[in-house]
């Protein structure tokens, strides 16, 4: 039994300060002093809340994500992606930055996913190792790795302290907000509905989104949801922002 609040399932590599403040303003939103009793859930459900007329809820939690759109139309998470690039371009200053010459440094665009990522890696460091046999300042040279376009542009300059910088690019997003906001709404409602159809019947369930995705606000997620379309377990749906405002879809 916590006073406080559990580290939520999906949200364990969110800092303590920002769960906990998100678990304020959910329970804030619902009259709730921030004191208010909350249990260890069982994983599913995340917590339990119990409410000032002596009720207790199961609550999910989970986050919303920039999606990604894969060919046979399943939702990814960019996020993910992301990190692999972001991971490897910091991977490759290590390995290489110390043997680039001072007078130049390295850009290496990603343009991700990548079919096979042990491969990916391994080849984008031979495509590396190439161009730093002779790095000709302008040199901008191209290859597909792993179905993925890699771009490395080598650049004039002295005495910078990260030799090689990246931009991760991904072939599967979109820029149609309130289509992202509806593919990342959907595929969490379905995945946690399924998680919490083991749930005992006659028990409420809420679903608590923390939404990650900061270019879809709360009116994009109501348009969004209006177009959800399959019947799910959930009697309340929750937003809840990173600057942790509240919203009921």
């Amino acid at each position: 039994m916590l006073d406080g609040l559990q580290t939520w399932s999906d949200e364990s590599s969110m800092p303590w300060s920002e769960q906990q403040q998100r678990r304020n303003a959910l329970l804030s939103y619902l009259r709730e002093p921030p004191g208010s009793l909350v249990l260890d859930g069982e994983d599913p459900p995340d917590l339990y809340l119990k409410l000032h007329d002596g009720t207790c809820v199961a609550v999910e939690v989970t986050r919303l994500t920039q999606p990604t759109v894969n060919a046979d139309g399943s939702c990814g998470n960019r996020t993910s992606h992301d990190y692999f690039g972001l991971q490897l371009i910091e991977e490759l200053n290590v390995e290489f930055g110390p043997k680039i010459p001072d007078t130049v440094s390295l850009v290496v665009v990603l343009h991700l996913p990548a079919s096979n990522g042990r491969s990916f890696k391994r080849d984008v460091r031979a495509f590396i190792e190439g161009v730093l046999r002779d790095p000709v300042p302008g040199t901008d040279v191209e290859r597909l790795i792993e179905g993925a376009k890699v771009s490395v542009t080598v650049i004039h300059e002295s005495h910078v302290s990260k030799k090689i910088r990246g931009l991760i690019a991904n072939r599967n997003s979109s820029a149609d907000i309130l289509r992202n906001a509806r593919h990342t709404l959907e595929d969490r409602i379905r995945v946690k509905n399924s998680i919490c159809c083991r749930l005992p019947t006659g028990r409420q369930v809420w679903l608590a989104l923390l939404n990650d995705y900061w270019l879809a606000d709360a009116d994009t997620y109501r348009m969004a949801m209006s177009q959800v379309r399959f019947p799910h377990s959930f009697e309340r749906i929750f937003i809840v922002s990173d600057q942790a405002r509240v919203v009921e879809l």
